[in-house]
Protein backbone atom coordinates (compact mmCIF):
# COMPACT_ATOMS: atom_id res chain seq x y z
CA UNK A 1 0.00 0.00 0.00
CA UNK A 2 2.79 2.79 0.77
CA UNK A 3 4.47 1.57 -2.21
CA UNK A 4 1.09 2.65 -4.33
CA UNK A 5 0.56 6.05 -2.53
CA UNK A 6 4.61 6.67 -3.10
CA UNK A 7 3.82 6.23 -6.60
CA UNK A 8 1.15 8.20 -7.01
CA UNK A 9 2.64 10.95 -5.59
CA UNK A 10 5.58 10.49 -7.19
CA UNK A 11 3.75 10.71 -10.54
CA UNK A 12 1.59 13.39 -9.28
CA UNK A 13 4.45 15.03 -8.74
CA UNK A 14 5.96 15.10 -12.43
CA UNK A 15 3.12 15.53 -14.00
CA UNK A 16 2.53 18.82 -11.96
CA UNK A 17 6.26 19.37 -13.07
CA UNK A 18 5.60 18.95 -16.79
CA UNK A 19 2.69 21.31 -16.78
CA UNK A 20 4.87 24.07 -14.93
CA UNK A 21 7.13 25.30 -17.30
CA UNK A 22 4.61 25.32 -20.04
CA UNK A 23 2.38 27.78 -17.86
CA UNK A 24 5.24 29.70 -17.32
CA UNK A 25 5.73 30.30 -20.94
CA UNK A 26 2.39 30.85 -21.71
CA UNK A 27 2.29 33.92 -19.49
CA UNK A 28 5.71 35.07 -20.82
CA UNK A 29 4.93 34.59 -23.82
CA UNK A 30 1.64 36.92 -23.57
CA UNK A 31 3.53 39.13 -21.56
CA UNK A 32 6.09 39.85 -24.62
CA UNK A 33 2.87 40.29 -26.52
CA UNK A 34 1.34 42.91 -24.88
CA UNK A 35 4.78 44.68 -24.09
CA UNK A 36 5.20 44.79 -27.48
CA UNK A 37 1.57 45.91 -28.54
CA UNK A 38 2.03 48.86 -25.87
CA UNK A 39 5.26 49.81 -27.63
CA UNK A 40 3.79 49.54 -30.60
CA UNK A 41 1.05 51.77 -29.20
CA UNK A 42 3.58 54.43 -27.43
CA UNK A 43 5.04 54.64 -31.53
CA UNK A 44 1.94 55.68 -32.65
CA UNK A 45 2.20 52.66 -34.94
CA UNK A 46 -1.59 51.76 -34.34
CA UNK A 47 -1.59 48.95 -37.28
CA UNK A 48 1.37 46.96 -35.59
CA UNK A 49 -0.25 47.16 -32.61
CA UNK A 50 -3.00 44.46 -33.89
CA UNK A 51 -0.71 41.91 -34.86
CA UNK A 52 -1.39 39.65 -32.42
CA UNK A 53 -4.78 40.79 -31.32
CA UNK A 54 -7.37 37.72 -31.99
CA UNK A 55 -10.59 37.80 -34.08
CA UNK A 56 -12.88 39.65 -31.32
CA UNK A 57 -10.34 42.53 -30.09
CA UNK A 58 -9.36 43.26 -34.14
CA UNK A 59 -12.76 43.69 -34.17
CA UNK A 60 -13.18 45.77 -31.03
CA UNK A 61 -9.92 47.95 -32.16
CA UNK A 62 -9.40 48.82 -35.22
CA UNK A 63 -6.16 51.08 -35.57
CA UNK A 64 -8.49 54.29 -35.56
CA UNK A 65 -10.20 53.08 -32.92
CA UNK A 66 -6.65 52.20 -30.98
CA UNK A 67 -5.61 55.97 -31.72
CA UNK A 68 -8.89 57.48 -30.25
CA UNK A 69 -8.65 55.73 -27.41
CA UNK A 70 -4.83 56.68 -26.87
CA UNK A 71 -5.58 60.29 -27.70
CA UNK A 72 -8.56 59.80 -25.02
CA UNK A 73 -5.79 58.84 -22.53
CA UNK A 74 -3.29 61.76 -23.19
CA UNK A 75 -6.22 63.97 -22.79
CA UNK A 76 -7.00 62.42 -19.36
CA UNK A 77 -3.20 61.55 -18.13
CA UNK A 78 -0.97 63.91 -19.93
CA UNK A 79 1.39 63.18 -22.65
CA UNK A 80 2.43 59.28 -23.12
CA UNK A 81 6.21 58.73 -21.17
CA UNK A 82 7.01 55.23 -20.72
CA UNK A 83 5.57 51.82 -19.54
CA UNK A 84 6.95 49.82 -16.68
CA UNK A 85 7.59 45.78 -16.18
CA UNK A 86 5.26 43.40 -17.64
CA UNK A 87 3.38 41.37 -14.69
CA UNK A 88 1.67 38.28 -15.96
CA UNK A 89 -0.03 35.18 -14.34
CA UNK A 90 -1.62 32.53 -15.74
CA UNK A 91 -4.84 31.61 -14.99
CA UNK A 92 -6.76 27.83 -14.00
CA UNK A 93 -8.09 27.85 -17.76
CA UNK A 94 -4.73 28.58 -19.20
CA UNK A 95 -5.37 32.02 -19.93
CA UNK A 96 -2.98 34.83 -18.82
CA UNK A 97 -3.59 38.35 -17.77
CA UNK A 98 -0.71 40.70 -17.51
CA UNK A 99 -0.58 44.16 -15.79
CA UNK A 100 1.61 46.47 -17.33
CA UNK A 101 2.29 50.36 -14.99
CA UNK A 102 1.67 53.20 -17.57
CA UNK A 103 3.57 56.26 -17.17
CA UNK A 104 2.13 59.36 -18.32
CA UNK A 105 2.84 62.69 -17.43
CA UNK A 106 -0.20 63.67 -14.98
CA UNK A 107 -0.66 59.88 -14.25
CA UNK A 108 -0.02 56.19 -13.77
CA UNK A 109 -2.83 53.90 -14.97
CA UNK A 110 -2.42 50.45 -15.31
CA UNK A 111 -2.67 48.61 -19.02
CA UNK A 112 -4.63 44.97 -18.16
CA UNK A 113 -4.50 42.70 -21.10
CA UNK A 114 -5.62 39.20 -21.46
CA UNK A 115 -4.03 36.37 -23.46
CA UNK A 116 -6.46 33.52 -24.57
CA UNK A 117 -4.83 29.80 -23.79
CA UNK A 118 -2.79 29.07 -27.62
CA UNK A 119 -4.37 26.92 -30.33
CA UNK A 120 -3.41 26.07 -33.35
CA UNK A 121 -2.74 29.59 -34.12
CA UNK A 122 -1.05 30.63 -31.45
CA UNK A 123 -1.67 32.67 -28.24
CA UNK A 124 -3.56 35.75 -29.20
CA UNK A 125 -4.46 38.60 -27.19
CA UNK A 126 -7.69 38.73 -26.41
CA UNK A 127 -8.89 41.66 -24.28
CA UNK A 128 -7.16 45.63 -23.38
CA UNK A 129 -8.42 48.07 -20.89
CA UNK A 130 -6.53 50.76 -19.17
CA UNK A 131 -7.53 50.69 -15.48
Amino acid sequence: MRTRQLTALLLFGLAAASVLPVAHATGQTCAEEATAMLDAIGKADFSAARKNMDGFMRMMFSADALKDNWAALAEKYGAYQSHGAADASVDQDGSSTVKIPLDFANGHPTAVILCRPADEHGMKLGSFAVI
